[in-house]
């Protein structure tokens, strides 16, 4: 790995929730589960600061590889609409 950035987890805090916004990791790298190591030390983050809920985000349902690794979490899915405004 000599030092170099494998992974990336971007996230926002907001009341009793962490967002999960961007991720991105090494593809060469994936078998490392990067991905699953960024998700858990965000919770481990959050329950250490006293948050109670993780939303992995939004998905396709056309995605089934993603939801069923949002799945695996526990993650159960919800619709969320999506509001366009016009261009001004």
């Amino acid at each position: 790995m000599n030092g170099s950035t494998i992974g990336f987890l971007l996230y926002l805090k907001f009341k009793k929730t962490i967002y999960a916004e961007y991720l991105a990791s090494d593809y060469d790298r994936f078998a490392l589960g990067v991905n699953q190591a960024l998700f858990w030390t965000a919770i481990k983050q959050g329950v250490s600061k006293d948050y109670e809920f993780f939303d992995f985000g939004k998905s396709s349902k056309k995605n089934i590889g993603l939801l069923n690794f949002k799945r695996h979490w526990g993650g159960g899915g919800k619709r969320s609409p999506y509001v366009l405004l016009p261009d001004f």
